[in-house]
């Protein structure tokens, strides 16, 4: 009883960010492993994709999986421009105030700013499916999505 198509079909964007994140992330893993460093234009874009531990890889993976439904309701091409201004307005701001106010903290690492970002969407117009009841408490399927947002948001 399938509502959809199944894994990444009409979800491009969707699909290239996930391959895109893992690619980088086992790229720098790699590169940290035989104690290199990549050159300047990679180190930068493969910043803003890969994740450090194998953990907040799993979990953004897991998120960006799920956010394809995004995609889906609104098309390739707005999901794309969506996630390129998202991700765009958090690096410059972020390098923006780190500059004005001279820290030096490090961009944190993967597509952060797109998987929070992409919960307000999440939250606003992708309905439940399915209820049911813990302790009393009246939950629904999306809880466990939250959740992974959060141990995502503790690990990184």
């Amino acid at each position: 009883m399938n509502a959809g198509p199944g894994g990444f079909g009409h979800a491009p964007v969707s699909k290239g960010i996930v391959l895109a994140t893992v690619g980088s992330s086992l790229v720098c893993s790699a590169a940290r492993a035989s104690h290199r460093r990549l050159p300047e234009p990679l180190a930068f874009i493969s910043q803003a994709l890969a994740f450090r531990s194998p953990g907040e890889l799993l979990f953004g993976c897991l998120l960006l999986y799920y956010f394809r439904v995004l995609e889906r309701q609104g098309g390739s091409a707005k999901f794309g421009s969506y996630a390129a201004v998202i991700t765009g307005i958090a690096y410059g701001l972020q390098s923006g105030v780190s500059r004005l106010l001279q820290w030096h903290m490090p961009l944190p690492s993967g597509p952060l700013p797109l998987i929070f970002a992409s919960f307000v969407p999440f939250l606003l117009d992708i309905p439940a499916t399915s209820h049911f009841t813990v302790l009393g408490c009246r939950l629904s399927d999306k809880v466990f999505v939250y959740l992974a947002g959060l141990q995502l948001l503790l690990a990184s």
